[in-house]
């Protein structure tokens, strides 16, 4: 019969060695795939433990932000605190330079005497009685 155009040629026999040669080929490609399939894993785990890593010190830097932003509270009202009592000090000395013999001797008698006040952060201040 005449040779069918469409049909491929036979491929050529190749020798043992030519087996041998490209099987031992195909061997080290799959092994090198498959040791960069490895590694990507390992690098992947790697990103994960940097993320989770990274993740946890930026929650515990939140934490700690949270805690000063607390205490700067606390001490803007311990300086709001003093800021009372200062001025309550200079309405005192103020009244004593005014009059020095009347600012002693009315609060020894109970003129303008005062009482205490606690404020906030334990901090005494003098209001004015009746």
């Amino acid at each position: 019969p005449p040779p069918n155009p469409r049909r491929a040629a036979p491929a050529p026999q190749l020798s043992k060695a030519d087996h041998a040669r490209k099987n031992a080929d195909l061997a080290a490609s799959n092994a090198a795939a498959v040791a960069l399939a490895n590694e990507g894993v390992e690098i992947a785990a790697s990103t994960r433990r940097t993320a989770a890593e990274a993740k946890e010190i930026g929650r515990g830097t939140a934490e700690k932000l949270h805690a000063q932003t607390e205490q700067l509270g606390r001490v803007e009202q311990s300086l709001d605190d003093i800021d009372e009592v200062l001025d309550a000090s200079a309405q005192v000395v103020g009244e004593m330079r005014a009059n020095p013999v009347l600012g002693m001797v009315g609060r020894s008698l109970g003129f303008g005497r005062r009482k205490k006040k606690a404020l906030p952060g334990r901090v005494m201040v003098m209001e004015d009685e009746g």
